[in-house]
């Protein structure tokens, strides 16, 4: 029983268990031949550091990143299950064995539209006004539930412009 100090590094091939460790900020656990893997406190942020070859895994079933001053989720990676982001503890991004569920607003800047291009098929549900400023498709359906072929648009209720509306 008792403390342990030493101004040089503690190496040992065996195996015990203690109380804790306890370090002074900007002072390093250090773990691998090489010092691969490094925790520390830096007097502003908590950091882990993997500077080794191969990649830095946490392993779990169900894996959460939770917010300090309260402890609400942040992320949650569940294996078999999906992936929760959120945002003050609710739910904004969810994946599921079937795609992905948005709750909120999707911004998308026009030149993300213009440069990656944004494609994709399924059903788009739970929006009440979409716009889509130019370019093709392959066609869409507002309000019925059988998707339109071609490049067509099918509403079921009513349209309202304003502006000009063109047929060719």
């Amino acid at each position: 029983e008792g403390n342990v100090s030493a101004s040089g590094d503690i190496i040992t091939p065996l195996t015990g268990s203690f109380g804790g460790i306890k370090l002074n900020d900007a002072k390093r656990i250090q773990l691998g031949t090489s010092n691969d893997l490094e925790i520390f406190h830096d007097g502003s942020n908590s950091n882990i550091s993997d500077a080794g070859t191969g990649a830095l895994n946490i392993n779990g079933s169900v894996v959460r990143v939770r917010d300090k001053s309260d402890g609400n989720t942040i992320a949650e990676f569940t294996d078999g299950a999906g992936t929760l982001l959120k945002h003050n503890n609710s739910t904004k991004f969810e994946t599921s064995a079937t795609g992905i569920t948005v709750t909120g607003d999707i911004d998308i800047s026009s030149s993300a539209i213009n440069t990656a291009g944004i494609s994709g098929s399924g059903t788009i549900s739970g929006f009440t006004s979409a716009s889509i400023a130019s370019g093709s498709f392959d066609g869409i359906s507002i309000g019925n539930p059988s998707p339109p072929s071609g490049q067509e648009l099918v509403v079921e209720g009513n349209i309202s412009a304003s502006g000009t509306i063109t047929a060719e």
